[in-house]
């Protein structure tokens, strides 16, 4: 269902680390209501951003990304690899 939602938001709210991924997938960024992630990644790639899970915390981040601030550091298609290989070498937890 994420994945169907997702790619027409413009900004995403989680404390799931399934939808970390899966907005990273389809290029949407995504705040994090957490101080700790198991998809470290997500956060270094610049598509996934730690806040407190605050009013206080996600609202200015979430008016930061809409006015522009949300910058990934490499382009998607880069991205998507880093994910799968995480996957592939058995780094990811798998269900």
């Amino acid at each position: 269902m994420a994945l169907i939602l997702a790619p027409a938001a413009l900004v995403a709210r989680t404390d799931s680390g399934g939808l970390q991924e899966e907005a990273t997938v389809v290029g949407v960024p995504c705040l994090t209501a957490r101080l700790n992630t198991e998809r470290p990644v997500t956060v270094t790639e610049g598509t996934n951003r730690l806040v407190a899970s605050s009013r206080d915390a996600i609202l200015p981040a979430a008016k930061q990304i809409l006015a522009g601030g949300h910058r990934p550091n490499r382009r998607r298609s880069e991205m998507l690899c880093t994910l799968s290989s995480g996957w592939q070498s058995g780094t990811r937890r798998r269900r």
